[in-house]
């Protein structure tokens, strides 16, 4: 998912802030080999919270947050465009608003605003990621994700767990 040309950005972004943005593209990335790329920007305790948790998506550890990176996220969505509002940064801490807008694999407009925070240390010399905190837009994900019925994707059944 291409990052839109943003304000929020500086020109020169801190090291901590390249691994988000490095987390971000990774993330969305059609490329196949991202997984590997977004691995190399977590620690090896990394957690992901989905929230807030009355969506009811389970939180992740480092390897069930990469297999989800690696099956579920493009699949839903067509053409996405990641718009960054805001970048607020403090040492070991960012966070982000932004939204995403694509086309749903129904063929429907997806536009989602969240703010994610996300919790870095410093390891050998590099920043990473230890934890992510993404508090989406409940009300679009339940008009989007309204049940717990599995979602018909390609012609396979993606269980909302696997969301």
């Amino acid at each position: 998912m291409p990052l839109a040309p943003s304000d929020a950005i500086p020109a020169n972004p801190s090291p901590q802030l390249q691994v988000v943005l490095t987390w971000m593209r990774a993330l969305s990335s059609a490329n196949p080999d991202a997984a590997e790329l977004l691995a190399t920007t977590l620690t090896e305790d990394h957690t992901y919270h989905f929230l807030p948790r009355s969506l009811g998506y389970p939180s992740r550890n480092k390897e069930q947050f990469l297999a989800y990176a690696r099956k579920v996220p493009l699949s839903l969505f067509r053409n996405p465009q990641l718009h960054l509002h805001q970048v607020i940064e403090a040492p070991g801490k960012i966070t982000i608003q932004a939204t995403t807008i694509a086309t749903f694999h129904t063929g429907a407009r997806y536009e989602n605003e969240y703010m994610t925070l996300y919790h870095l240390i410093e390891q050998e010399g590099e920043w990473k990621i230890q934890k992510v905190e993404e508090f989406v837009d409940a009300r679009a994900m339940a008009y989007f994700f309204p049940s717990t019925a599995p979602l018909k994707i390609g012609g396979q059944d993606i269980p909302r767990s696997n969301l």
